[in-house]
């Protein structure tokens, strides 16, 4: 499956992850927490920028699906 980068960001550090298109929010909080080891045990949002510029909060696969979908749109 085709994969995306995605920046995790926590205070002042970024990282940069490859996410797969087609994941579990289940499997990308997973992901983040075994990348950011400060989050492991700690509850955190989930966000992104859409095309219209807002932040917009994922907290399930539906809301992860339809971020990779506007995210495709996007170039």
């Amino acid at each position: 499956m085709p994969a995306r980068g995605f920046k995790v960001v926590l205070k002042d550090q970024v990282r940069r992850i490859e996410i797969e298109d087609g994941i579990t929010f289940a499997a990308f909080l997973s992901t983040i927490r075994s990348s950011v080891p400060e989050l492991a045990f700690r509850n955190f949002a989930v966000q992104w920028k859409d095309d219209e510029d807002d932040l917009v909060t994922v907290s399930s696969t539906e809301e992860l699906e339809e971020a990779f979908r506007v995210m495709a749109g996007l170039v």
